[in-house]
């Protein structure tokens, strides 16, 4: 499925959802609004964000070079123990 495609689903979906009803909303009535009226909302919808919600974590996370490494904590020696007492 097309990345502006998925994107205009989804944002049909969130539309149906967040409108402003008395009674509650079922996820089949939002998904089938999003099935028959996805077309309308192609103009607003990002291929960005249907590549994002296409895609895994790889695609979109941080270069290598900006992932650090997580540090051990130290631990506390038995010397600091000591003098704490």
């Amino acid at each position: 499925m097309d990345a502006q495609k998925v994107a205009a689903h989804f944002v049909a979906f969130t539309f149906f959802l967040n409108r402003q009803r008395r009674e509650p909303v079922l996820l089949d009535e939002a998904g089938l609004f999003a099935r028959q009226n996805w077309q309308a909302f192609l103009p607003c919808a990002s291929e960005d964000l249907g590549r994002f919600l296409t895609g895994g974590p790889e695609e979109f996370s941080a270069p290598a070079r900006l992932k650090f490494p997580r540090r051990r904590a130290r631990k506390a020696s038995r010397r600091q123990l000591a003098g704490a007492i």
